[in-house]
């Protein structure tokens, strides 16, 4: 199943940023999360919408080589 929102590590690892700058661009508005408890979630589409573009996340399997 294709995730909805992101934490903010993880829209950190997907920018390639620091959590900081994630907070600060919360913070300043230019970046919409929503609260979830104690956790913020950022959707995908905020992300998105950012970029300009659309943002795959999904994992790539690692690739297996050969055992000798």
């Amino acid at each position: 199943m294709r995730k909805l929102g992101l934490s903010v590590r993880e829209a950190a690892e997907a920018l390639g940023v620091h959590t900081n700058h994630i907070y600060r661009l919360i913070w300043r508005g230019e970046l919409k999360a929503a609260r979830l408890g104690t956790r913020l979630i950022i959707p995908r589409k905020e992300l998105e919408r950012l970029l300009g573009v659309p943002v795959d996340l999904e994992e790539e399997a690692p690739e297996v080589g050969p055992r000798g």
